[in-house]
């Protein structure tokens, strides 16, 4: 069943709505576990909660030749923006980041769809990575603290497909 998290804003959304919204998103998926079955709504859900519109934020299972010659998929994509490895409840975070989303990374053969931001989740946890930070350690919060860090996430709200 899926949560209705708001509808379209106009323009502009709050870090308090984005955090109304994230209450909604946490409460629905807490207890998600299972990465293929549950991750693209998991995905689609959450970026509800920053305005983007489920059928255009993101690519599911995005296509990328690695650096090996190997083909790999990225789980969710917002070129430019945004790649997300997404793991089964419990899995290692630090090396799907080190084994995949680094790979899938410098895979991408346009400068333009390299993005500033990668997550690796696996339900319960977020390692959110700032490509253009100093520190290379990632932010790293529960899904229960979702609402509390929002601020972490508002580039997502600037990225809103009118």
């Amino acid at each position: 069943m899926c949560h209705d998290y708001g509808s379209v804003m106009a323009h502009t959304i709050t870090t308090n709505e984005v955090r109304r919204r994230l209450q909604a998103f946490v409460k629905e998926h807490e207890g998600d576990t299972n990465e293929k079955q549950q991750a693209q709504q998991f995905w689609r859900d959450f970026y509800q909660c920053f305005g983007l519109s489920k059928s255009s934020a993101s690519m599911f299972e995005h296509k990328v030749w690695k650096i090996d010659g190997k083909k790999g998929y990225i789980d969710s994509f917002i070129p430019g923006l945004l790649l997300v490895e997404h793991k089964s409840l419990g899995e290692n975070l630090e090396q799907a980041f080190t084994t995949q989303a680094q790979p899938y990374f410098h895979g991408l053969k346009e400068e333009s769809e390299k993005p500033r931001y990668i997550i690796c989740c696996d339900f319960g946890t977020f390692h959110l990575y700032d490509l253009h930070a100093e520190s290379k350690e990632p932010l790293v919060c529960s899904i229960q603290d979702l609402p509390k860090r929002a601020d972490w996430f508002m580039f997502l709200a600037d990225k809103r497909l009118e």
